[in-house]
């Protein structure tokens, strides 16, 4: 009779990283990515502070990993005025490219996708900008699995 294999079920855990009032950075290593999820519109101090912290965190895991997904979710609250996203254009993203982050995956309500001008109704959007790619989802799971399913 042959004999059993046994299974064995491992449970990844999220690990939060980051935790304030307006934001939480969550490390999922199944994926690997870094969830920053947004519950109110922050200051710019309080915008560049988490967004520095997350990359220095993805610097420190992509030498593990060789690969990490950036992963804002703002389907609770928007994050950043103008100037915020004008940072984060010439400043962050360089830096995060040259760190060896290739891929943000943003999830957004059905509002902020109307304000970007993006169909609701297309699963995702997907455009490449200073050598990065970057996708639009409207949950965090599609945007995990559109990351996973990549090849290296």
């Amino acid at each position: 009779m042959p004999a059993k294999e046994s299974l064995i079920n491992i449970k990844i855990m999220i690990t939060k990283v980051y935790d304030r009032e307006y934001v939480t950075l969550d490390y999922d290593p199944s994926v690997p990515c870094v969830i920053a999820t947004s519950f109110k519109f922050m200051t710019l101090d309080e915008f560049k502070l988490q967004l520095n912290f997350g990359l220095n965190f993805m610097k420190q895991r992509i030498r593990e990993t060789g690969r990490m997904l950036w992963l804002p979710d703002i389907t609770l609250a928007s994050t950043c005025d103008r100037e915020g996203v004008k940072w984060v254009r010439e400043d962050w993203t360089p830096r995060a490219f040259e760190a060896g982050i290739r891929h943000m995956a943003l999830v957004a309500s059905e509002s902020e996708w109307a304000k970007m001008g993006l169909n609701h109704d297309t699963d995702d959007a997907e455009e490449k900008g200073m050598g990065m790619t970057t996708a639009f989802f409207k949950d965090v799971e599609s945007a995990k699995k559109w990351f996973s399913n990549m090849k290296s």
